[in-house]
């Protein structure tokens, strides 16, 4: 009888020891509903006051070019085709709607997403789960796609990647300026200091923060409506657009402001939903 009983209490403790095994090396790179930490990611200008809402009070950031020509910017909006992530140390599984990237050794989330810069909000909106670590950056791959679902944004978008709107006084005169951007790219921002820590939180909202003030550093736009070498409409409004072969003066301007605008970008995170 005694010895029955240490057989049974032998095979519940090897049961035990088996299970906890299994739940430690568990599935890696297969995806899965895994709990992970809930998150939303965001692209949003460092200077809007995050602290109050946007959906009911308009946003306009104020930025000069190197002529201190000031443009009071109403709208800016990004188009991503998918953001990618490195993949943790020590994980159990990757949640879904990620999934494992074996050329890249990442973790794609899928789009496509519209991100409305100075509102901090997206379309569709984003909302994942993330797995406990350190990310020390993040991709977004900002380029062209023929999908379907691309074109649910081309009657705001027109076929380009970035838009900036807003206002700006030439000669007493009050205009409306409107820059299309292309991109064909993956750009990676970086985490400042040790990363961004995920690690068993309630909530994580990841931010690619972009400072707005660096998009016109050492770029004119003034000057080349001096020279004439851009034009405003027969509404007095001024519309730059990029074009494949870089050539021109409203691709010269938009090239030189797509590589200030990845380079202004950082990425963080807040623990707070706003």
């Amino acid at each position: 009888m005694i010895r029955t009983i240490r057989i049974l209490f032998y095979i519940l403790i090897l049961t035990v020891m088996c299970s906890v095994m299994y739940c430690s090396l568990g599935p890696t790179h297969a995806g899965g509903a895994g709990a992970g930490n809930p998150a939303t990611l965001a692209m949003i200008a460092d200077g809007v006051d995050t602290t109050i809402s946007r959906d009911t009070i308009p946003v306009t950031l104020p930025i000069c070019d190197s002529s201190c020509m000031r443009i009071d910017v109403n709208g800016v909006f990004v188009l991503v085709q998918y953001a990618s992530f490195p993949v943790p140390d020590d994980f159990d599984s990757i949640p879904e709607p990620l999934y494992y990237d074996s050329s890249a050794g990442e973790m794609i989330l899928d789009g496509p997403f519209l991100f409305d810069v100075l509102r901090g909000t997206s379309a569709p909106d984003i909302h994942f789960h993330l797995p406990n670590g350190i990310y020390e950056y993040i991709k977004l791959h900002i380029a062209h796609d023929s999908g379907t679902s691309v074109n649910d944004f081309n009657e705001l978008m027109k076929g380009y990647q970035i838009l900036i709107s807003g206002k700006f006084t030439y000669e007493d005169t009050l205009r409306n300026i409107n820059i299309f951007i292309l991109s064909d790219t993956t750009v990676q921002f970086h985490a400042l200091d040790n990363g961004v820590a995920v690690f068993n939180t309630n909530f994580v909202k990841l931010i690619v923060g972009l400072n707005e003030q660096e998009w016109l550093d050492s770029i004119s736009i003034k000057g080349p409506i001096k020279k004439g070498d851009v034009f405003f409409d027969s509404e007095g409004n001024l519309t730059l657009l990029d074009d494949p072969s870089g050539q021109g003066p409203d691709a010269k301007l938009c090239m030189r402001m797509r590589s200030r605008i990845y380079g202004s970008g950082v990425f963080r995170h807040s623990h707070t939903i706003r």
